[in-house]
């Protein structure tokens, strides 16, 4: 009777700690769960922050350039023409023989010829006259140009038209008299173009502009301010 009473209590005893343990295992098991919560809202809201600064967030590269880079943007254009003078004069044109080496006209040698004619004057910088100097800091770059000046001169040749008013049977013009009186006839025109001050105004005008436009559309310099000045030495 007694041996069956102490096999009881031991039996009760090894379900109560059967109990137990089986306690013990599900409050370790769900303090785990929480746990593994936790942790995951706290990770969802680290990456919601993020997220606000997605759009934020700007990665800047800072570009910076130097006077090579300037020059070889311009460098095609070599000398740049920003204006151009078109015109057209008529004149007389005299071939005459003298009394020996005076003044004195030989009567019946003239030879008159009214002429008209019409050209071009295209005018500019040469730009190897030019200086770079570039502020990356300040994003600017300061130009100095050496003033504008008579590229090229062309006659339209068939433009040319003349007609002679008066013979001479003692006197004969040709082609090289026309040659050099051409010469002459661009020489006065230079003159009285390099007297118009107006004109070059706005060949100063045009030039700084077409300078803007020219490093405007660069990808390294478009980001810059481009300021002109004028070299009064030049």
């Amino acid at each position: 009777m007694i041996f069956r009473n102490k096999r009881f209590e031991l039996i009760l005893l090894l379900c109560a700690l059967a109990v137990f343990a089986c306690t013990v295992i599900i409050s370790t098991a769900l303090s785990a769960n929480s746990g593994k919560e936790n942790i995951t809202h706290h990770g969802e809201g680290v990456l919601d922050e993020l997220d606000q600064y997605d759009d934020t967030i700007v990665v800047s590269k800072d570009i910076t350039i130097d006077t090579s880079v300037i020059e070889e943007i311009l460098e095609p254009c070599a000398e740049l023409v920003t204006y151009k003078y078109y015109y057209t004069d008529a004149g007389v044109f005299e071939k005459n023989q003298k009394l020996f080496n005076t003044d004195v006209v030989l009567p019946f040698t003239t030879d008159r010829t009214i002429y008209k004619y019409s050209g071009v004057i295209s005018t500019g910088v040469d730009l190897k006259d030019v200086v770079y100097d570039v502020d990356n800091p300040g994003k600017t770059i300061t130009v100095t140009l050496p003033q504008p000046k008579i590229l090229s001169h062309e006659i339209d040749t068939d433009s040319f038209e003349y007609q002679n008013v008066e013979d001479s049977i003692f006197t004969t013009s040709d082609l090289g008299d026309y040659q050099a009186f051409q010469d002459e006839l661009k020489k006065y025109i230079e003159e009285k173009l390099n007297a118009d001050s107006g004109y070059w105004s706005q060949c100063r005008t045009n030039t700084e502009k077409t300078i803007k436009e020219l490093l405007a559309i660069s990808d390294a310099a478009k980001e810059y301010t481009v300021i002109c000045k004028w070299n009064q030495h030049s």
